[in-house]
């Protein structure tokens, strides 16, 4: 994704691993990973945000949508550490992961919550909430299969 929020060709993603990896340790969503998981997981988030731009621009305005599309990101890393956790390699990691499937899930399921439980917790609550479930349940689905 550039900065300008277009996004890049394929061939300028492959050339720019080390841009992409310094912008999401800016974000904090790599904190705690070894470096070889950081390559890793931070072409799994480009490639979320790549998904998401695209997406975002057809659902402005549904604030539903634009709600999950600040959900995405740590559900990500949160899948991905699960996984690590389970002693699979990061590059393995990266062919399991599935963000726009994720992403699409993640949307449906958000939704599919009564509207009187997202107005009973509180929204960090809830997003926290969902992003756990979300993530043991992809695991879950993972090891089934």
């Amino acid at each position: 994704m550039n900065r300008d929020g277009s996004v890049r060709d394929k061939k300028y993603y492959i050339m720019n691993k080390e841009e992409i990896l310094k912008n999401w340790q800016n974000s904090g969503l790599l904190e705690g990973l070894l470096d070889e998981e950081q390559v890793c997981c931070s072409q799994i988030l480009e490639e979320s945000a790549i998904h998401v731009i695209k997406l975002e621009k057809e659902n402005n305005k549904d604030s539903e949508f634009l709600r999950c599309c600040t959900l995405i990101f740590p559900l990500i890393r949160r899948i991905f550490s699960d996984f690590r956790k389970n002693d699979i390699p990061s590059e393995g990691i990266k062919s399991i992961i599935d963000s726009s499937k994720i992403f699409e899930d993640l949307v449906i399921s958000y939704k599919d919550q009564k509207k009187s439980d997202r107005e009973y917790y509180l929204e960090i609550d809830l997003e926290s909430a969902l992003i756990a479930k979300f993530s043991s349940n992809y695991i879950k689905k993972y090891n089934e299969s």
